[in-house]
């Protein structure tokens, strides 16, 4: 199972958001998510909400798209990536897995 702590992306003292769309596609290229799930391997990300204050629901769609689109489903999407986080992430990232799925559903 690989841990995947998005604590990591804030780099200055002065910063506690993590946002952009770029910023979700490269974080997900440089974790080598696409690695991780071809090897049939589970996806943990880590949300320490002591560091990480907000993250953008540009973020999410940058970084989720790949795996929603590979899944194609929420359903077969959480059989792979475990969110550990409080209840506010969650929420915002069930949103943003919504929307993902209903525009992979409307192509």
């Amino acid at each position: 199972m690989a841990r995947l702590e998005l604590k990591e992306i804030i780099t200055s003292p002065d910063s506690d958001t993590i946002s952009g769309r770029a910023t979700g596609e490269q974080y997900y290229k440089k974790c080598k998510v696409s690695e991780i799930l071809d090897r049939n391997e589970n996806i943990v990300i880590v949300i320490d909400d002591n560091i990480v204050k907000a993250i953008n629901d540009s973020f999410w769609k940058g970084f989720f798209k790949p795996i929603i689109f590979r899944y194609k489903t929420l359903k077969e999407f959480n059989k792979h990536v475990i969110i550990e986080a409080n209840d506010f992430y969650r929420k915002s990232i069930e949103k943003n897995l919504h929307i993902l799925e209903a525009i992979y559903q409307s192509k």
